[in-house]
């Protein structure tokens, strides 16, 4: 019963999360952000009140959305996007319920579940997957990659990496060995369920099973 719940949580989530997809192509000369209908370059339809938690204990309200290309937060100042800017000291920020958790190493994650031992996130965004462009020609970040004019033909679509979230609220790539660092003391069983079970870690449907036997495990 608890794992027929969860998948559900977990489906009704990745349905929010699963807006119209598709591959936009960005010809050259064009720009990136005039391309895609604004609309789709967001994680909400408008920006709404959130909050910004930081490590310190302190919070702030703010008119807040999530940038899909850029990969950020912005607050509305005026009626102009900003960039939420605070480096080590955010931990995270809630948008309309769905919380996203900064890490310094992989950006902001978004929390698909909410279990006690073991969670999932994903980083979700809008990225290049195909390009004619040779990005070893200089480093620029995505705010001014995707406003300027295209030096060659990208495809750009929408783009879903999981996470596991311990019970610290660490962040952790979704693999094996993160899973011996979150749970070294259950290795044995993990290992006969990864194998009993074919789990992927690159599936959310497999890493919600896995989520519900690690939460198991630590009842």
């Amino acid at each position: 019963m608890k794992i027929l719940f969860s998948l559900c949580f977990l489906f009704s989530n990745v349905a929010l999360l699963a807006q119209e997809a598709g591959v936009y192509v960005v010809n050259k000369g064009e720009v990136a952000t005039r391309v895609i209908p604004e609309n789709e370059q967001y994680r909400f339809p408008s920006f709404r009140t959130g909050e910004v938690f930081f490590h310190d204990g302190k919070k702030v309200s703010a008119t807040l959305n999530f940038h899909l290309l850029y990969a950020e937060v912005e607050f509305m100042d005026q009626g102009t996007p900003l960039a939420l800017d605070y480096g080590n000291l955010l931990k995270e920020v809630r948008i309309d319920n769905i919380t996203f958790l900064y890490s310094t190493k992989y950006g902001y994650l978004e929390m698909v579940t909410d279990d006690p031992s073991l969670n999932l996130a994903v980083h979700h965004r809008l990225q290049t997957t195909k390009s004619q462009i040779d990005f070893q020609h200089g480093f620029v970040n995505l705010r001014e990659f995707y406003n300027r004019k295209t030096p060659g033909t990208i495809w750009i679509e929408r783009a879903y990496t999981p996470f596991l979230v311990d019970h610290n609220r660490q962040v952790h790539p979704a693999e094996w060995r993160s899973l011996r660092k979150i749970f070294p003391d259950h290795q044995r069983e993990l290992k006969n369920f990864l194998k009993e079970e074919e789990i992927r870690f690159t599936h959310l449907e497999d890493l919600q099973k896995l989520a519900d036997f690690c939460n198991e495990l630590e009842l």
